[in-house]
């Protein structure tokens, strides 16, 4: 049995499914965000550890599982309280939550090399990336983060060259009376550095010669190249006009250096931001768990989604 553990929202993964279902594969469509008490009854014994789900599957019967998005969430949906005492409620309620997670903990760990993708690691620490990545032998940007202050000696005296500046984990986005309002990499104007009262983040910008969007499906490596207008003044690649793609193949040591770095954040599948620059130095930016791949489907002609099928049906 395939599981595809999904967002209705997520159109990659309900292209995946779709060809599951035309290759005549048994699996089960688990879409929602967040899925609530999904465990029927647990079983450890002398001769038998499983978990039955609650749709009557036993955890035993799952071959492979792909956590594109979406969430098992084992904590009770509505606690009726017996206690007057909203504190001592409070304490309950914590230490039900606690017992609910780890069963969700036991759940993941039965499930083993079966998983592809955790819904714990959707969203993978930036900054640990940049520190796994170098000790694969990536490069990676100059970075410095701090407040305002700060940022403005860091900017004087520390800069290599331009600066630019984007979110340290993920980015801001606001709903405004229906309107969507996000922000985006920008260069740092550094006369114009402001104090402000969170932390912000500054890279040396690194002059490219081609862009990168890699996508890993359990060591499998899609690349594709973004050849970019010269004219074009954005930094941010989604708010050019004029990109061009190609497909490509990355050399050896570039993709071990990618498996190195997926390996050492425990990551099966994920999209990768990777810059080539003018000297055919290698740069590592920023690694997505639950990035998107339609790119290499509608650039690159790749039977993406054919593939990441195959690679779940070969694991029965």
């Amino acid at each position: 049995m395939i599981y595809v553990v999904h967002c209705g929202r997520d159109m990659s993964a309900e292209k995946v499914i779709s060809v599951l279902n035309a290759r005549g594969a048994e699996y089960r469509s688990v879409c929602g965000e967040a899925l609530v008490r999904p465990i029927k009854s647990l079983h450890i014994g002398a001769d038998k550890i499983d978990i039955e789900l609650s749709n009557g599957d036993f955890v035993s019967q799952i071959d492979a599982i792909w956590f594109r998005r979406g969430f098992y969430d084992f904590r009770y949906d509505n606690i009726d309280m017996v206690f007057d005492e909203p504190e001592v409620a409070k304490q309950i309620e914590d230490h039900l939550i606690s017992e609910s997670n780890t069963l969700l903990e036991f759940f993941l760990y039965l499930l083993g090399d079966k998983a592809i993708g955790s819904q714990l690691n959707y969203n993978q620490n930036k900054l640990i990336a940049l520190k796994v990545a170098t000790a694969a032998g990536f490069k990676v940007p100059n970075t410095y983060i701090s407040s305002g202050e700060h940022l403005s000696n860091y900017a004087a005296e520390f800069r290599r060259g331009e600066l630019i500046t984007k979110n340290i984990q993920d980015i801001l986005v606001l709903n405004r009376n229906g309107s969507i309002c996000t922000h985006e990499t920008n260069k740092v104007e550094t006369g114009k550095i402001a104090n402000c009262y969170g932390y912000s983040l500054l890279q040396d910008r690194v002059y490219v010669k081609y862009e990168f969007r890699v996508f890993v499906f359990m060591a499998k490596i899609y690349a594709i190249a973004c050849i970019n207008d010269s004219e074009n003044k954005h930094i941010d690649i989604r708010n050019r006009q004029n990109n061009r793609y190609t497909i490509c193949e990355l050399p050896t040591e570039v993709e071990q250096k990618i498996l190195l770095t997926m390996d050492g954040l425990n990551l099966q599948t994920g999209s990768l931001d990777i810059l080539l620059d003018g000297d055919d130095n290698w740069w590592f930016l920023e690694i997505n768990p639950v990035g998107q791949f339609d790119m290499m489907y509608t650039y690159g002609h790749i039977d993406i989604y054919g593939n990441i099928a195959e690679q779940l049906i070969s694991m029965k």
